[in-house]
């Protein structure tokens, strides 16, 4: 759902206001505080930083080759990311997975 997407921001709420992707009022996430707020709910037994460590580097690896991105969130962040984009990341780095 793209209005549950957001670019600059971890996590916004629904005034579009910066806030902590573990608030209770957080509405909408950038990839970075999507995953974020999806690992607290992990049940892996790995801990939240190493679980986020771990996704992040598997997305940091199926971006875009076009060096353009020292960091996912630059490409969350480029002027042209759009939310389709976001959803390809996933897919690729999902299909990469044993």
């Amino acid at each position: 759902m793209p209005e549950k997407w957001t670019k600059g921001s971890w996590a916004r709420d629904a005034y579009g206001n910066h806030c902590k992707i573990t608030s209770e009022n957080a509405e909408c996430f950038c990839i970075g505080g999507a995953v974020g707020r999806s690992v607290q709910y992990n049940h892996t037994g790995l801990y939240p930083i190493d679980m986020v460590n771990m996704v992040f580097e598997v997305l940091f690896n199926h971006l875009p080759e076009d060096g353009l991105y020292e960091v996912l969130m630059d490409f969350n962040d480029h002027c042209d990311t759009t939310h389709q984009d976001i959803l390809a990341l996933f897919d690729r780095a999902i299909a990469s997975c044993p």
